[in-house]
């Protein structure tokens, strides 16, 4: 036997094996409170992904690389646990984890004892769940009808993406907050995108009832077996593209679907792998189910990492995972802003906040025990608004104490201003807003309230800016905001 032909009945069986690891835990009993999503309104005969690439004249899905994905046709995944047509972005670079005794985060040596952030990218979509939009294939005749489905943006685009690629009409419910890029690129790909719901829980509920009334096939992005088998693959190709044991992969985490598949392939494969999962604060719905042993609805709460932003936890990832995922911890919108600001500067590349929500465990310091150890980041979509990411990188700014906000009372007369804007300059610093206010003064009129955001180099930078102000103007005439 050819050894291409032994590898690839090794990834066959690998690949059962996983899969049904996963779709035993479909079967699973929910706990209270859990709402595991039925599928079997609208449940017809499932077409495996080949076939149905090629009844859509697009050929076999499986085996091929990202670089055919980025020209051709075939631009799917496969529909199990095991995928081995993912190229990483190389070189490794290096990221460490902030501590005490080592104030600079960037490495350009890229000590390999160090953690590292390595980027697997799927280049067609800029998001993991391009993996797993077609993994749930109608039959022919609901392929006539359509698919339906709710998202803040990146599993709507997997599958307007993949309809337009086999023909199969998309109908995708956003809520309000989707960004406004997604939406767009939605309709760019014969999707009709319904705008509804002040939360992705809300646009649920509107998609499932229009599957219902138009006989639509509903999707679920991150709590159908099949899904989390396709999104799974980023876990394996992980552990054998990095080369050496992993000790931990870090992965953003909203209903859990892309931490199910990885936690489920990782664990067959590595169990001493850690997989510890990242959510927002403001919508820690995973968190709230791991500690309550079941899917609990939270409130949620506006974040940057709106792509995460779910109210309960999907009961068939949670299930399937539960006692598979080592350690979940929350981030703070800030740090996902320095995540973003981070990535742009050291890596070159661009997240949205709900694929930044990862790092920013790492940023924030909640995983102080992986430092020197090998560890991976799943950076988990890059679909962001250009307006809102000029807000992101201004935050970012501000958080890493490269830009600072201060209040000086200064003196009115002639000169006065210059003489304060002539300091700013002899110390190297860029005044980015001023702002005048003489009305709220209540003793000298000719004093004013100098009202500044400027650029430093660093944190430190800006301390010494603030002792110099105070030591010219009086430590009471200059505070900081």
């Amino acid at each position: 036997m050819e050894p291409e032909q032994q590898q690839q009945e090794a990834d066959d069986a690998l690949q059962q094996q996983l899969s049904s690891a996963i779709l035993d835990n479909y079967t699973v009993t929910p706990g209270p409170g859990a709402e595991i999503q039925s599928y079997t309104t609208f449940q017809q005969p499932m077409v495996p992904i080949p076939e149905a690439a090629e009844a859509a004249g697009g050929g076999s899905a499986a085996g091929q690389s990202d670089s055919a994905a980025a020209g051709g046709s075939d631009r799917g995944r496969t529909g199990s646990v095991q995928s081995g047509a993912c190229k990483t972005a190389v070189p490794l670079s290096e990221l460490l984890v902030p501590n005490d005794d080592d104030p600079d985060l960037y490495d350009p040596n890229c000590d390999p004892d160090k953690p590292q952030i390595v980027r697997f990218q799927d280049v067609s979509a800029a998001a993991f769940k391009i993996r797993s939009g077609i993994v749930r294939t109608p039959c022919d005749e609901q392929k006539q009808r359509g698919v339906v489905a709710a998202s803040a943006g990146n599993h709507a685009l997997a599958l307007a993406y993949h309809g337009q690629e086999l023909g199969i009409p998309i109908v995708v419910v956003m809520p309000t907050i989707a960004p406004l890029m997604k939406i767009n690129a939605c309709v760019q790909c014969g999707a009709r995108v319904i705008v509804m719901g002040s939360h992705i829980g809300e646009s649920k509920n509107v998609a499932l009832k229009i599957a219902k009334s138009e006989g639509l096939l509903y999707v679920n992005g991150y709590d159908h077996p099949q899904i989390l088998a396709g999104q799974g693959t980023i876990g394996l190709e992980i552990l054998e593209q990095i080369g050496k044991p992993v000790d931990a992969i870090v992965l953003p985490v909203g209903g859990g679907g892309l931490i199910a598949g990885v936690a489920v392939g990782v664990k067959t494969m590595s169990p001493d792998t850690l997989i510890i999962g990242a959510e927002p604060e403001r919508s820690a719905s995973f968190s709230a189910a791991m500690q309550a042993g079941h899917p609990v609805r939270v409130a949620l709460k506006s974040s940057l990492a709106d792509g995460l932003a779910v109210p309960l936890a999907g009961a068939n990832a949670f299930y399937s995972c539960r006692d598979l995922v080592d350690r979940m911890v929350t981030v703070s919108e800030e740090f996902i802003a320095l995540s973003i600001l981070r990535l742009i500067e050291l890596e070159k590349t661009v997240v949205e906040g709900a694929g930044a929500a990862a790092l920013a465990a790492l940023l924030q310091g909640c995983l102080p025990e992986l430092h020197g150890k090998t560890v991976a980041v799943v950076l988990g979509g890059g679909n962001i608004d250009t307006t809102v990411l000029g807000r992101v990188i201004e935050r970012g700014l501000a958080v890493d104490g490269r830009l600072i906000h201060f209040v000086a009372t200064v003196s009115d007369r002639p000169g006065g201003i210059a003489e304060c804007s002539s300091l700013l300059a002899g110390m190297g610093v860029s005044i980015k807003d001023i702002f005048h206010e003489r009305a709220w003064l209540k003793y000298d009129i000719f004093q004013v309230n100098l009202r500044c955001v400027c650029e430093v180099r660093d944190r430190e930078h800006g301390e010494e800016l603030l002792a110099k102000l105070k030591e010219h103007y009086g430590p009471g005439s200059v505070r900081q905001i």
